[in-house]
């Protein structure tokens, strides 16, 4: 019996066998980089509770100002408690490196680490993003002869690995790493982790939560706080006040000190502070043993370079060896002689029994 089976080739393309032989030549390219960081940079678009932020910028790049910055890490330096040396690694190499100079500021940087375990799931989604979007663009442009059944799939693939990319991005990063630096005393800088609530709000508000509730980074301070500084650090015996300025300066520098949101906090803290006589006095400079406009429980002061921040006993001895000087009223003026013109009227009077 002759066999008749007859097989027929379907000569049109397998979209799907198509997208994975695609999806390989996107591995490690810089294309997935370059797509990881569109995605994350639409995701930090919200944040707010910084004043700059650099998605896979290289330290040289970033500036070294007084603004509070968040750096985004690349895939390269993620996260993971088993295995922290990269990102870690990468931190520190921020902090104290500006390019081929040492960092000034560098207690104005928080990090963004992508987490270990998920780098290879959002490569993956971003491949089949690009490889779905490539067989579009190939079809546009008649490179690819596929039907309009296929091409309507296509269009729908492309569409749903988009959809997932935010989704899976902010799956990933979901690490905020902090540099710190136990005491002054203490020159090693380590570095802490804090997971971040990736199925909760938008990133903004949550990497402001917990920078926030952590105390990594003060939207408000109280005088206390400052006080407490002030006298660990600043006030001695043979100096008994610092320049407000200065303190400030050293908070953008030095990871041991309160990590401020920005010089109006410590603004804010000062003229509390100055309200009562319980944290310090105020002057705007000092000529040998004299302070210039002496302030104690006066909250009439405002922080520019010249203000100076007292220790408390020192500004309480201060204003007892110094008291303010009451104004002498003026003296009343003594009555004037009578005008010429009463006096004219007077004389002009008729008298009695006249007229």
């Amino acid at each position: 019996m002759q066999d008749n089976t007859r097989f027929w080739f379907d000569t049109r393309a397998n979209l799907r066998r198509e997208m994975e032989d695609r999806k390989r030549r996107f591995e490690n390219k810089n294309e997935v980089r370059a797509k990881i960081a569109d995605v994350v940079k639409k995701l930090a678009s919200g944040i707010t509770f910084t004043d700059g932020i650099h998605i896979f910028t290289p330290h040289s790049d970033v500036p070294d100002s007084g603004e509070l910055r968040l750096i985004v890490l690349p895939l390269e330096n993620a996260y993971a408690r088993e295995e922290t040396r990269m990102a870690f690694d990468a931190v520190l190499e921020y902090v104290r490196n500006n390019e081929s100079k040492p960092l000034y500021r560098g207690n104005r940087l928080l990090f963004l680490a992508p987490d270990h375990a998920t780098v290879g799931r959002l490569c993956d989604c971003v491949c089949t993003a690009l490889a779905w979007g490539s067989i579009l663009d190939d079809i546009k442009a008649s490179r690819l002869n596929i039907d309009l059944l296929q091409q309507k799939q296509a269009e729908n693939e492309f569409g749903t690995a988009s959809d997932v990319l935010p989704r899976v991005a902010r799956e990933c990063y979901k690490w905020l790493l902090c540099p710190v630096q136990p005491s002054a005393t203490d020159p090693k800088i380590t570095v802490e982790a804090f997971p971040l609530n990736t199925s909760v709000s938008t990133l903004g508000k949550e990497v402001e939560r917990v920078a926030t509730e952590n105390e990594l980074v003060i939207p408000t301070w109280f005088p206390i706080h400052l006080r407490s500084k002030l006298k660990e650090l600043y006030w001695k015996a043979a100096k008994i006040d610092v320049r407000a300025a200065d303190f400030y300066e050293d908070t953008l520098r030095y990871l041991y000190l309160p990590r401020l949101k920005d010089r109006g906090v410590l603004a804010q803290v000062i003229v509390k502070g100055a309200a009562t006589k319980d944290f310090f006095g105020t002057a705007y400079g000092q000529s040998g043993d004299t302070f210039e406009e002496f302030k104690f429980g006066d909250a009439n002061v405002q922080l520019d370079d010249m203000l100076l921040l007292i220790e408390p006993e020192a500004a309480k001895a201060y204003e007892a060896a110094h008291p303010a000087q009451q104004p002498v009223p003026p003296e009343p003026t003594p009555p004037g002689p009578t005008t010429s013109n009463s006096k004219s009227v007077e004389q002009t009077l008729p008298a009695p029994g006249t007229g």
